[in-house]
């Protein structure tokens, strides 16, 4: 089943896939958050202006057809979860364009960095530092 996932409010934030109905909405999820380079928990996934809340239903019993159409909806509460620091050093990074999305892509990209760094890459980036 083909479904697409816009951003709301974005332009170009749209991702398309292929899946088989068997799929959960957790796995869409992580698709999504993946395509549009969001952490998983920062956004809500709405079908029909309904959000998707169970995680372990297939794509069929949580109302999804084939070439449904699907809004992604930024939580408002994510960027109390960057500390003032964390905050201040994205802006800095982003500069004029270091809004919200901007930021949670940031971390998300350094995020999905590390998490493919080996353990001799991250002492190599822990011994440049010091």
């Amino acid at each position: 089943m083909q479904i697409t996932a816009k951003l709301l409010g974005g332009k170009d934030d749209m991702a398309t896939f292929d899946l088989l109905p068997q799929v959960h909405v957790r796995h869409l999820k992580r698709k999504i958050a993946d395509e549009l380079l969001l952490p998983c928990g920062s956004f809500k996934v709405l079908n029909a202006g309904k959000p998707l809340h169970d995680d372990d239903l297939q794509l069929p019993a949580a109302g999804l057809k084939d070439g449904a159409k699907l809004t992604v909806v930024l939580n408002a509460g994510d960027a109390s979860d960057l500390s003032h620091e964390e905050q201040s050093l994205l802006k800095a990074i982003l500069g004029e364009s270091a809004t919200h999305l901007n930021m949670l892509r940031l971390r998300q990209s350094i995020q999905n960095y590390v998490d493919f760094m080996s353990l001799d890459d991250l002492e190599r980036f822990a011994r440049k530092k010091k």
